[in-house]
């Protein structure tokens, strides 16, 4: 009976301890794979985002100008932006006109009354650097002053008009005043990826500003950013494709051509188009992730090619990924990955066709009526950098220049 007992309890030891050379079989971890350790994508109540699109709409403050106390306006601005409107205002209509804005890293203001139109530009330092700094305007009868963080960048003396008992101010944050007949003296690229904080408008207790970010999230930024782009995985960008066009792509050249394509990306959810390239009837090439296969895949035309996402991927850090389409060899490589596929020449002739046709666009974060990515992404398209701002379309949400740290 002993015997038979200690038989027994070597056969149960084995079964639960197995031997060299065999494997454990584990159960997955009960957190969803495809989620990335933290990108901190919450939005601030009281930081306003300026708008990055018209289709946001601009924002409205409307002050009768007699009733006014004072004329100086006041408020935190923060951008890795280069070119944006940040406020424009009216007296009375739009012959007597203000506006605010930033070119080429610097502040500028183009105004107008009775007597002409002025500009001045490269005011101050570079401010698209991300940093928080106190801009205040002061627009009196007589005088017009700019200051930046107390420092005094503009002393300008002017005229005004007379103003009447039903004399209004309109501003208007992120563009211009809906419906103006202004004339800018320079082109000027509207939409401005900025934040605003603590803001005094004349001095005025103002609820619209709040009232619309109550209502909208979108209104609001980021706590913390940095530079880049953010895809909040609800739309895509779209381009078109002689934009990017260099020397090798032109048919004439003897220079061989390829496609080449470098992505960094951090990714919230492990899913999404990141790159696509459509013809006038027909997708013809896409870089993706797909999240139930957990692999990169390509397509180009209708064949696949697809490589398992590496051990350490998604794990809220940055990837890089390199894609070369070359004759008869496609190639990716990251840190970790380096794969190259035979592919026929024809579909490679066939895609350079389609790239050399002026009615090819090519997509960023998704395409249409199918999985959009979400998180920051920068793109570097044929060793040129895309910048979002020349998108042909563009989803109203997406962040042109900062990304949620």
């Amino acid at each position: 009976m002993a015997l038979r007992v200690f038989l027994l309890l070597t056969l149960l030891l084995e079964c639960n301890h197995p031997s060299e050379g065999s494997t454990i079989k584990q159960e997955p971890p009960s957190s969803e794979k495809s989620m990335c350790a933290p990108l901190e994508t919450s939005k601030s109540t009281n930081i306003l985002h300026l708008g990055n699109g018209a289709n946001l709409g601009v924002l409205l403050m409307e002050f009768h100008w007699p009733s006014l106390t004072s004329s100086l306006s006041s408020f935190d601005f923060r951008t890795y932006d280069s070119e944006g409107i940040i406020f424009h205002g009216e007296i009375d209509g739009p012959g007597s006109w203000f506006l605010l804005a930033l070119r080429q890293r610097r502040l500028e203001i183009q105004m107008s009354n009775e007597h002409g139109q002025m500009m001045i530009s490269q005011l101050g330092p570079n401010i698209s650097d991300g940093k928080w700094r106190r801009v205040s305007i002061d627009r009196n009868e007589t005088i017009i002053e700019i200051r930046l963080d107390g420092i005094l960048l503009l002393d300008l003396y002017h005229t005004s008009a007379d103003s009447s008992n039903n004399t209004w101010l309109t501003i208007a944050l992120g563009g211009l005043i809906p419906n103006s007949t202004v004339q800018l003296l320079s082109p000027l690229q509207f939409a401005l990826d900025g934040c605003i904080r603590n803001w005094s408008w004349v001095e005025t207790e103002v609820h619209t500003l709040n009232n619309a970010m109550e209502i909208n999230e979108h209104r609001r930024c980021f706590e913390h950013e940095k530079e880049g782009s953010y895809f909040p995985g609800s739309g895509y960008a779209q381009f078109e494709v002689p934009v990017f066009l260099i020397n090798e792509d032109d048919p004439k050249d003897a220079t061989p051509w390829g496609l080449r394509v470098e992505v960094s990306f951090r990714p919230v959810l492990a899913t999404g188009v990141l790159f696509a390239v459509q013809g006038q009837n027909t997708m013809a090439f896409s870089f993706a992730m797909d999240s139930h296969k957990k692999a990169f895949t390509i397509t180009l035309f209708d064949k696949q090619f697809s490589k398992h996402f590496p051990d350490d991927f998604c794990v809220g850090n940055w990837q890089s990924a390199k894609l070369k389409l070359l004759n008869s060899h496609l190639t990716l490589n990251t840190p970790i990955i380096n794969a190259t596929w035979n592919i026929h020449l024809n579909d490679f002739k066939a895609l350079k066709s389609v790239w050399n046709k002026s009615t090819t666009t090519f997509y960023i974060g998704g395409i249409p009526e199918s999985s959009y990515f979400t998180g920051c992404l920068e793109i570097f398209l044929q060793g040129k950098r895309v910048d979002l701002d020349l998108a042909m379309n563009k989803h109203e949400h997406i962040r042109t220049h900062s990304c949620p740290i």
